[in-house]
């Protein structure tokens, strides 16, 4: 079974990486059924039909089915890594993996963002 709370992320990131609105990608898919209420929801982790879903995929976000649903984080800048990592969307262990260094090297990374950006 998929583990939607799993793909939603993802999918959110996709989509934001494609510079495109909840409104936009709902009128993507050309089904008046799917809203932007829907894809917002999915995002955050409910299940959509296999046919919205493949169709999220190929005209939506742009991408292989397989790559949303079991690919690679759709993370490409390392402040991205590192805002997933504060958004606990990754584990430290996948933003190292992610960035290509070791764990004590994205610790201080991530130090480093939050004492440049106040985030946390």
């Amino acid at each position: 079974m998929l583990d939607f709370k799993q793909i939603g992320p993802r999918a959110k990131q996709t989509r934001l990486a494609a510079n495109l609105t909840l409104d936009q990608a709902a009128a993507a898919l050309a089904m008046p059924a799917v809203t932007a209420q829907d894809l917002a929801r999915f995002e955050n982790g409910a299940p959509l039909s296999a046919v919205v879903l493949i169709k999220l995929a190929c005209n939506v976000y742009k991408c292989q089915l397989a790559t949303l649903l079991h690919g690679p984080y759709p993370y490409t800048t390392e402040q991205e890594w590192i805002q997933a990592y504060l958004r606990a969307e990754v584990s430290e262990d996948i933003l190292a993996d992610g960035l290509k260094i070791d764990r004590l090297e994205a610790r201080d990374r991530v130090r480093l963002y939050e004492e440049q950006t106040g985030v946390r």
